[in-house]
């Protein structure tokens, strides 16, 4: 059977099931290890002729070790269980005998009981007539014996009240005080008890109020002196025994912040009377000192007294606070008579800091205040702890807080601040002046900044800024001051030097004159020396100083709008305009002044500037009406204009001669031209004359301009520059304005016709009078640049010509135009050819010229006939024939509106004027 093969012995899959099932049914049969070895060997076992691997004997082997395992480990359990079911059998043995012995107790027991239960059954089934009678009985001897017991107590009590005055008496004079307390507490209790008419109550009443101050007095001095000493136990012990008495937690309490206040109290009061000069800062430090000391030691020995340490404390904080004498109010106002405003600001500010600085250690110093979950869970160790129970503390001289008896003499001061402010920063500055001159805008602006900076450091600390909004119109006052009187020395210096140039310009002209000899341009030389262009770097200097103290004040307005912008989340906005001092909150100083009268709709007001002023900063926008000081700025924006109205004037004086000769020329009424009259008295054609020897040389100085400048063009020029449509200093001035508007107002009024001749083109013909290098042109970008975006020399130097050629041609337009007399054809002629030169020549440097001499050049160009048909049209308001030719193509090309315009211009009314059109 070994023998046979693998495939024979298992055979399908069908034979394979059944050989497993043989299989488990011959293991189950197995008893002994005989039988399981000849098991393992029929069924476990492969034949050797089934060529079966050693892999599988391994298999096996580790299969008959697993199997040995798992017999010891069912012998284990198997002897593990046998114990355990000995023990439950033995347990069981052992119990059931002693079950049955109390179950046979407790049928006993049951028995019995039922056996009483119906023996009272029994009993109680028969009723007692006598039952009710008894009872009955028993309540009116239970109501007798009530009856009898308060009789009894009455008896008592009036024994009692009898010897209460004795006895208590004896007790007092043998000290024996908590006898004493005790038997008036127990009088007390029995008054209430005690029924009687009104007046012997009240009589007895009486005898206790009597009794009570008797023991009082005893106590009093005893509690004084233990205060005094120091000596914790003693102080405890009489606080128990007065807390027992009638009214003895405020006896108490009175004696005790007395006492505890008394040295402290004495010794201020003794040095504000022997150091009455003593500086107020130093008094309060002294005083405060004192009482941060006391404070300490009795946070300590107060633990131990009253149920709410904090409380206790505050209001003996309270208590010194106002028996002050003097008080603080009188030690301030007493400093009001300094010499000096400023010196009381100063010894007020420094006096404010140290009690702040005293209420932040007062505050830290206070023991720990208790909420209501504390007070609840230890009001049973409290009572035993401490004897004195905090709810029934008071004081009478004041139900005011201490943080509010310390600020409060301050807030009078706080709030009128800037009026105090007001005269102290004049006074100041007029000292500095004193001691240092402020002859230049430097020094000015300096000692302006530092009587700002000092005043604002006083409204941080004395009012936490709160102030400040109230001391701008002083600032700005201050600045005004400052720039007023550096100004003054400034314009007159600059006259000075300007006169005196203009007078030697004049010497020169003169001596021409009289030589009779009309030097040219070349042949006259510089006009102007090298002292005069110092004198113009000097203002240049000057002009950056300007800007510097533009700048200054520019930060000085930051830092004042981060403060009063911070102040809206201090101050909540006013329910009306006029606050009652009764609505201040004295939780913190803060609040004290955030809730004063300092907290009004101006201070909003500000807050809401301050935010859009530094809105703008970031954005580096210039609005003047978000400016925190105005004033301040233009105070130093008009010595800027000072400064710029020098230098135009300056390099104008070299033009100085001509513009005054231009108008004495007699070619203006002359019938007939020296240079185009031939020996046939034939005219010569009108665009062939030439300019005037004066204009000539207005034209050559004006070319020679770019190259004077070369070595002054600095970026400060271009601050405060009146062409500069953009103000470089963040303010408009009156003046800005008015050159903004008269250049918008004459580009607006002039249109160039394309077939004209451009300005580009006119530059050819003049290019070897202009001896320097080319320079940029003026566009509608140059125009809005502000010196941070000038740092090119070309750039500034075509700026700053700009603005000199605009003034000459605004004097040279409304001040020597029409100075000239009545003008002939000859003389309209010239005048028109000086013009037509004269716009060729500052095209080059001023390309707007054209456009501003446009009307200029047409009315002194067109003929008499043309000109009184357009007076009478268009000025008069004549109708006529539209139609007609007006004058031999003088407005050829001209349209209707243009003409019209041309009608309008201030340039056609003047030479109609001089031509006696009007």
């Amino acid at each position: 059977m070994l023998s046979r093969p693998a495939a024979e012995r298992y055979g399908t899959s069908d034979h394979l099931a059944l050989a497993k099932s043989d299989a488990i049914e011959a293991l189950r049969k197995t008893n002994g290890p005989t039988q399981l070895a000849a098991w393992l060997d029929h069924y476990a076992t492969l034949p050797a002729a089934t060529g079966a691997s050693v892999a599988s004997t391994t298999q096996l082997e580790k299969t008959a070790a697993g199997l040995r395992e798992l017999s010891l480990s069912l012998s284990s359990v198997r002897d593990a269980s046998r114990t355990e079911l000995d023990q439950i059998i033995s347990s069981l043995v052992s119990t059931i005998p002693k079950l049955g012995i109390e179950l046979r107790l407790m049928s006993e027991t049951a028995n019995t009981l039922q056996s009483r239960v119906q023996t009272l059954q029994a009993q109680s089934a028969t009723k007692d007539a006598d039952v009710d009678v008894t009872l009955a009985k028993i309540v009116t001897l239970y109501k007798a014996k009530a009856g009898l017991i308060e009789a009894r107590h009455a008896l008592r009590e009036a024994q009692a009240w009898s010897t209460l005055e004795s006895q208590v008496t004896v007790l007092v004079n043998e000290q024996r005080w908590q006898e004493a307390v005790d038997r008036i507490a127990k009088a007390t209790d029995s008054l209430r008890l005690f029924s009687g008419s009104a007046k012997s109550n009240q009589e007895r009443s009486e005898l206790l109020h009597t009794l009570t101050q008797r023991i009082q007095e005893q106590l009093t001095p005893i509690l004084r002196d233990a205060v005094t000493a120091r000596n914790a136990e003693q102080v405890a012990r009489m606080a128990k025994l007065l807390t027992q008495t009638q009214n003895g937690v405020p006896t108490f309490f009175q004696v005790y912040t007395r006492t505890r206040s008394q040295a402290l109290l004495t010794r201020w009061s003794q040095t504000a009377t022997e150091t009455s000069d003593r500086p107020l800062p130093a008094q309060l430090t002294s005083l405060l000192g004192d009482l941060l000391a006391l404070l300490g030691e009795e946070r300590v020995a107060s633990t131990s007294l009253f149920t709410d340490p904090n409380k206790a404390v505050q209001l003996l904080t309270a208590d010194i606070l106002v028996r002050l004498d003097p008080p603080i109010h009188a030690c301030i106002q007493h400093a009001t008579r300094a010499p000096d405003l400023e010196i009381f600001l100063a010894a007020l500010t420094d006096a404010y800091k140290a009690t702040e600085e005293a209420a932040r250690a007062i505050n830290a110093i206070l023991p720990d205040a208790k909420n209501s979950d504390d007070k609840q869970q230890n009001d049973d160790t409290e009572a035993a702890s401490a004897p004195v129970d905090s709810n029934l503390l008071a004081l009478e001289t004041s139900d005011k807080p201490w943080l509010r008896l310390l600020i409060e003499p301050f807030l009078p001061y706080q709030t009128r601040l800037a009026t105090f402010e007001a005269d102290a920063m004049q006074s100041r500055l007029h000292l500095l002046h004193a001691a240092a001159p402020a002859a230049n805008v430097s020094t000015a602006s300096t000692q302006a900044l530092t009587v700002a900076k000092t005043s604002l450091r006083r409204s941080t600390a004395l009012t936490k800024a709160f102030a400040t909004p109230s001391l701008l119109s002083s600032l700005d006052s201050l600045f005004q001051t400052a720039m007023d009187g550096a100004r003054v020395e400034l314009s007159s210096e600059l006259q000075s030097v300007l006169t005196s140039l203009q007078g030697r310009i004049r010497r020169m002209h003169a001596s021409d004159i009289a030589r009779q000899a009309a030097l040219t341009y070349d042949e006259r030389g510089e006009v102007l020396t090298s002292s005069d262009w110092d004198e113009f770097r000097k203002a240049t200097e000057r002009l950056s100083s300007c800007r510097e103290a533009v700048a200054a004040i520019r930060g000085l307005e930051d830092t004042i709008a981060y403060q009063i912008s911070e102040l809206g989340v201090l101050a909540k906005a006013p329910a009306s305009a006029e606050p009652y001092q009764s609505a201040v909150d004295f939780a913190s100083p803060t609040t004290a002044l955030a809730t004063s009268t300092l907290n009004s709709t101006v201070l909003h007001e500000l807050i809401a500037r301050s935010k859009r002023f530094l809105s703008t900063a970031a954005w580096k926008s210039s609005q003047a009406e978000d400016a925190l000081l105005p004033t301040a700025h233009a105070s130093v924006l008009s010595i800027a204009s000072t400064v710029q109205a020098f230098q135009h004037d300056l390099v104008l004086s070299q033009f100085l001669p001509e513009l005054e000769l231009y108008p004495s020329l007699p070619i203006w009424t002359s019938n007939k031209h020296p240079s185009i009259v031939n020996e046939y008295d034939l005219a010569m054609p009108k665009f062939s004359l030439s300019p005037t020897e004066a204009m000539a040389r207005i034209g050559e100085a004006m070319l020679n301009l770019p190259r004077l400048f070369e070595g002054y063009a600095d970026e400060a020029l271009l601050f405060c520059l009146p062409t500069n449509k953009v103000d470089t200093s963040r303010a408009t001035t009156p003046g800005a304005d008015r050159g903004e508007s008269t250049q918008t107002h004459t580009q607006q009024s002039t249109m160039v016709p394309s077939a004209e001749i451009t300005a580009a083109e006119r530059s050819t013909m003049h290019r070897q009078a202009f001896s320097t290098t080319t320079i940029p042109r003026s566009e509608s970008s140059t125009s809005n640049a502000t010196p941070e975006d000038g740092d090119d020399n070309a750039g500034v130097l075509s700026q700053y010509l700009r603005s000199l050629l605009t003034l000459f041609f605004s004097r040279f337009l409304t001040s020597v135009l029409p100075s000239l007399p009545r003008l002939t054809e000859i003389g309209a002629a010239q005048l028109a050819a000086d013009l037509d030169y004269l716009s060729n020549i500052s095209s080059v440097i001023y390309s707007e010229s054209e456009a501003i001499l446009r009307f200029w050049k047409k009315a002194a160009e067109i003929g008499a006939d043309t000109g009184r048909s357009v007076v009478a049209q268009h000025v008069v308001g004549v109708k006529g024939d539209r139609s007609a030719p007006q004058g031999e193509g003088d407005l050829e090309g001209w349209e209707e509106g243009e003409v019209a315009r041309l009608a309008r211009s201030d340039a056609f009314r003047t030479v109609a004027r001089l031509r006696g059109w009007l």
